[in-house]
C-alpha cells in the first residue's frame, strides 16, 4: 500500500513483478487481510493522513483477488476513528477491525468467505487499550446471536 499517495500495487512474491501498479484505492490506506477469494484493505478516510484528533469517516474495501477489482465497501459510523489494522479468525468466519483512534474494535462477519454480498457489521467493542488488548492476541472471539 502507498498510504500517503492513496494507491495499491500488488507484486509477485517469486520475482516481484507487479501484478498491479498503482491503483487508487483511497485515502490512508492502512492494512490488508486475505480471506478466500477476497481480500480486505482497511481504509482510513478523508481528508488523507489527518491530523490527530480529526475523526475521519473510513471505510473497508473488499477485492476480488483474481480480478483485482473492487467488489464491495464497507462504509458507516462503525468505521470512523481511522480504521488500522484487520485480522481475522481461523474460520474465516469474523474479521475485527481496530481503530486508531477511539480505542474500539469493530467485528465484521463475513458469511459465506468468497461472497462479500452477505458481510456485515456485528458491532463495535470500545473501551481501554488495556481493555481491548485481548483482541490483539490469536484468540477466536465467539459472538452469540
Amino acid at each position: 500500500m502507498h498510504k500517503g499517495a492513496q494507491k495499491l500495487s500488488i507484486l509477485r512474491t517469486d520475482d516481484l513483478s507487479f501484478v498491479v501498479e498503482g491503483m487508487p484505492i483511497g485515502p490512508c490506506a492502512n492494512h490488508v487481510w486475505f480471506v478466500g477469494k477476497l481480500a480486505y484493505v482497511t481504509i482510513g478516510g478523508s481528508p488523507p493522513c489527518a491530523p490527530a484528533g480529526v475523526d475521519r469517516d473510513g471505510k473497508v474495501v473488499i477485492l476480488d483477488r483474481a480480478t483485482h477489482k473492487v467488489v464491495r465497501e464497507l462504509t458507516g459510523p462503525a468505521f470512523t476513528g481511522d480504521p488500522h489494522g484487520i485480522w481475522g479468525t481461523a474460520d474465516a468466519r469474523f474479521l475485527y477491525l481496530g481503530h486508531e483512534r477511539g480505542n474500539r474494535v469493530t467485528v465484521i462477519s463475513t458469511g459465506n468467505p468468497d461472497d462479500p454480498a452477505d458481510d456485515r457489521v456485528e458491532g463495535t467493542v470500545t473501551g481501554s487499550p488495556r481493555d481491548l488488548g485481548f483482541l490483539k492476541q490469536p484468540i477466536d472471539v465467539v459472538i452469540k446471536r
